[in-house]
């Protein structure tokens, strides 16, 4: 049953689990499913608001010694969400469309270890 204002389970259980949305769900299914992300992986999610894939991105990675990277970008600012991730996680609020390559080598999980303070970055 669907209506104004009510939430649908998949709502109330990413609010339970600490998503930012229920789209959530659908990268852990295809997660589970495939194994698309594994552990040290470097992970680009494009329009990354509200930023539930961010924090199911970074869960998949496995413990934080294991290194990897998650990088998000929109056009909108996303601050990292504080529950599912970690330093490892940074946004950008750009339009990939006008990025210069200069830019975008910055977002790079090499650089980004190699210079730790990069001002367009925000985690």
């Amino acid at each position: 049953m669907s209506g104004a204002g009510l939430q649908d389970f998949y709502c109330r259980e990413a609010q339970r689990l600490g998503y930012v949305a229920r789209s959530a769900f659908k990268l852990l299914q295809m997660q589970k499913q495939f194994k698309l992300i594994g552990a040290g992986d470097s992970v680009l999610d494009l329009g990354c608001a509200p930023g539930a894939w961010l924090q199911v991105a970074c869960q998949s990675l496995g413990p934080l010694e294991k290194g990897g990277a998650v990088v998000g970008v929109d056009l909108k600012k996303v601050n990292v969400p504080s529950h599912h991730c970690d330093s490892r996680v940074k946004t950008v609020c750009a339009d990939v469309m006008n990025l210069r390559m200069v830019q975008a080598r910055a977002f790079s999980p090499q650089e980004m270890h190699q210079e730790r303070r990069c001002p367009q970055l925000k985690g």
